[in-house]
């Protein structure tokens, strides 16, 4: 499907597809892959290609971006491998809780799965139809 989902878009732009189980992989895929490509990361190895990805795909305010980056956390797995307390104030002023980073990840460790699978079907007119 995300093949022809790429194939419909055409060259003319810099389509790029990204598959995951976990939503923040699958958009972390799409954002590291070539034009062109599709990118799945299975389930298993989630943690192993998000560590080396770059902090500034996290959605954080800036002010939060710069005070890790002043921490030396530049990379995902750095950030991942922190223990809590060692980021407890600056999670904590934005989270507005203490504990909010050891909640935030466990929560993304620990997503249930999915109660029932979802699907979604794209057809695209071929050339004959659209004449």
């Amino acid at each position: 499907m995300l093949k022809r989902a790429l194939a419909a878009v055409g060259p003319s732009w810099d389509a790029r597809a990204g598959a995951a189980d976990r939503k923040f992989a699958a958009l972390a895929a799409a954002n590291v892959a070539r034009p062109g490509q599709i990118l799945v990361v299975s389930d298993e190895r989630t943690r192993e290609f998000l560590a080396p990805l770059p902090l500034d795909l996290l959605p954080l305010q800036q002010e939060m971006q710069e005070e890790l980056k002043e921490l030396g956390v530049r990379r995902l797995g750095e950030l991942a491998g922190l223990p809590g307390g060692a980021v407890a104030n600056v999670w904590g002023r934005t989270a507005g809780a203490p504990g909010a980073w050891r909640e935030r990840r466990a929560a993304a460790r620990t997503w249930p799965p999915p109660a029932a699978e979802l699907v979604e079907r794209l057809e695209f007119p071929t050339r004959s139809a659209m004449s």
